[in-house]
């Protein structure tokens, strides 16, 4: 029974090494922060390809924080993202929790290259890898989700 299984890519839970990796994104969600003081949009990535593929790689960017710094930046590194993966989000907005973005996000089958590091653990939280900023860049794969090039229909041109 077991000898059915087959390896679909790393099934490593550890750390990702250090370079230039193609994400596709499978989940948002706008969460409270531990002290309820503010929010951040967490992001859930999966590798698309290569010797890492399938690997899920997390994202946060702080929306709403005591530290307009931070805002700043989470917003700066996020329109990067929205620009790489061709997302319109110029209506952005948390009025409604945040449900009209990630729908609009979950609506992209795009895929993004991004360079992946490894943070240093800090005030009792353990080594993490995280998107360099601002590094988002167009993928030049099709998604896997995409039809086929012989898929398209040639149809004759109506004149009308």
């Amino acid at each position: 029974m077991f000898n059915m299984i087959t390896d679909s890519g790393s099934s490593s839970f550890g750390l990702l090494p250090d370079g230039e990796y193609t994400l596709k994104i499978l989940e948002v969600e706008l969460k409270d922060t531990r002290d309820l003081s503010g929010k951040y949009l967490d992001l859930c990535f999966e590798v698309a390809e290569g010797q890492h593929a399938n690997r899920r790689l997390w994202i946060k960017f702080n929306l709403v924080n005591k530290s307009s710094t931070a805002v700043n930046f989470a917003l700066k590194n996020l329109k990067s993202y929205f620009e790489a993966a061709a997302i319109d989000c110029s209506q952005f907005d948390l009025d409604d929790n945040g449900h009209a973005l990630t729908r609009r996000i979950m609506g992209q089958a795009q895929l993004v290259k991004a360079s992946v590091v490894t943070q240093p653990g800090n005030n009792g939280y353990k080594p993490k890898n995280d998107v360099e900023p601002y590094s988002w860049a167009p993928a030049s794969v099709k998604s896997k989700d995409a039809p086929p090039p012989w898929a398209e229909v040639m149809r004759p041109k109506i004149p009308f």
